[in-house]
């Protein structure tokens, strides 16, 4: 199977699967920001998060809810497209299948990005890049972690991941999706390098995974 059948077969099979969640997921996202502009608030807005004040707590929920609707949508169809599909088609590499499956999820990634920016009244390109580079690589650890547990869990895990950087104004590389701390975060590095080790190291495992099982 060359790639590009692999691929269309694979994006198929996926969106197949996130049909469902995609449409409730997105409209409802799409509403709430067509309201919130209705109301003089923009996706940016929406996105500024929170810099926490001691004795003051916030929780920015819009910004919770679009961060987040990604992976609602994504749910556990890597890995059922992984656990159940793969071994049909073995001959192909394991490196190129679960490639082809990041990168479908990605697609999701980037419509959803693409969607805040073309709405968005205050077009920051390179706020909107980031927040790309930012949810690309944290879908790519979400995918990888749910080869070997519940998604349920993994989804659990984003949200934890989600209030840890609500509730710490220095947590690393994922405060750069709040619009408010984008500029004087500088602690991304350690995020980013933490992130991608952890990435690398599920991905070594994932070869001793059992299909059979």
């Amino acid at each position: 199977m060359n790639n590009l059948l692999l691929i269309k077969r694979n994006a198929t099979l996926f969106f197949h699967d996130i049909r469902w969640r995609f449409g409730i997921i997105y409209l409802s996202m799409l509403m709430l920001i067509l309201l919130r502009k209705w109301q003089q608030l923009s996706v940016i807005n929406m996105l500024n998060g929170v810099v926490q004040i001691p004795g003051n707590f916030q929780f920015p929920l819009e910004w919770f809810f679009l961060v987040i609707s990604s992976f609602l949508i994504i749910g556990g169809a890597p890995r059922r497209l992984f656990l159940k599909e793969y071994p049909m088609v073995h001959e192909v590499s394991l490196k190129l299948y679960i490639s082809s499956i990041m990168l479908l999820a990605v697609i999701v990634d980037t419509v959803i990005v693409i969607t805040w920016y073309l709405i968005s009244e205050n077009r920051d390109s390179l706020f909107f890049i980031t927040v790309w580079l930012v949810l690309g690589t944290l879908t790519t650890l979400f995918i990888n972690i749910q080869f070997f547990i519940n998604p349920l869990f993994d989804l659990l895990f984003v949200i934890v991941l989600c209030i840890l950087t609500i509730s710490i104004n220095s947590f690393p590389f994922i405060s750069l999706l709040m619009y408010s701390r984008w500029h004087s975060n500088i602690s991304w590095p350690l995020g980013l390098i933490v992130i991608v080790v952890v990435d690398v190291v599920l991905s070594i495992c994932i070869k001793k995974i059992d299909f059979v099982a």
